[in-house]
């Protein structure tokens, strides 16, 4: 939560603006990074390692990933004139303002891709499951993240309309639903993402472990808010 707050200072133009203070605000953070994971109590790994029980600093969040995101803001900030410059080439800017308008997008289904990728490979037996990480695990990383890519874009594309603001209601359509509908809308999409989050995004029990009976009532829940259908219908009527 702090490191998300510094967000809205940098918004406010309210962080060191001057290289000097920049280079000592990182130079701090990792001299207090070092000392706390070196001589220190805090662990070295910042975040959990599947599979292990190793102490991290993700969970709980501690001091350490503090320190860590002060260096990481010093490099931003250090790192901001050059990048606005590079900016001002059109090609530069389009490779990113395009991804940029769906990154909620992208964080919100990236895993779904790759466990569809999963899915359809590594449980079908297409794709041979490996328990050591070496040269040929490494060799096909590269195709196994342009498949993820792939799906993901995919995704983005059916997707990332929801991410922008609706359009203004045609004329003649449908109002929206009624406090009945309303709450049955939110207590279906409630409870779609509440059995995702208790049961898991993969079902042994469904083809290619695909959790229907938590995404139908949630399909079922946004269509009745009108979060679907609304958008649909106008993206259809242009």
């Amino acid at each position: 939560m702090l490191l998300h707050q510094l967000g809205y200072l940098w918004a406010d133009d309210r962080l060191p603006d001057r290289p000097w203070q920049q280079l000592a605000l990182g130079l701090g953070g990792a001299a207090a990074l070092v000392v706390m994971v070196g001589p220190g109590p805090y662990p070295l790994t910042m975040v959990p390692i599947a599979g292990t029980d190793l102490p991290n600093n993700l969970n709980p969040p501690s001091a350490a990933l503090v320190a860590l995101g002060l260096c990481q803001l010093a490099v931003a900030l250090l790192a901001h004139d050059r990048v606005t410059g590079w900016l001002q080439d059109r090609r530069v800017w389009t490779a990113v303002a395009l991804p940029g308008g769906r990154l909620m997008t992208i964080f919100l289904w990236h895993q779904t891709a790759m466990l569809a990728v999963a899915n359809a490979t590594i449980l079908t037996g297409v794709w041979p499951l490996t328990e050591r990480v070496d040269g040929s695990w490494w060799a096909t990383r590269p195709l196994w993240l342009l498949l993820c890519a792939a799906v993901l874009g995919v995704l983005v594309a059916l997707v990332g309309r929801f991410e922008s603001p609706p359009p203004p209601r045609p004329a003649g359509l449908a109002p929206r639903p009624a406090a009945a509908l309303a709450g049955l809308g939110v207590t279906l999409s409630a409870g779609g993402v509440g059995w995702l989050v208790v049961a898991g995004v993969s079902d042994p029990a469904m083809p290619l472990r695909v959790p229907l009976p938590a995404l139908v009532p949630l399909a079922v829940g946004l269509v009745a808010l009108g979060v679907v259908g609304d958008r649909l219908t106008a993206a259809g009527s242009r």
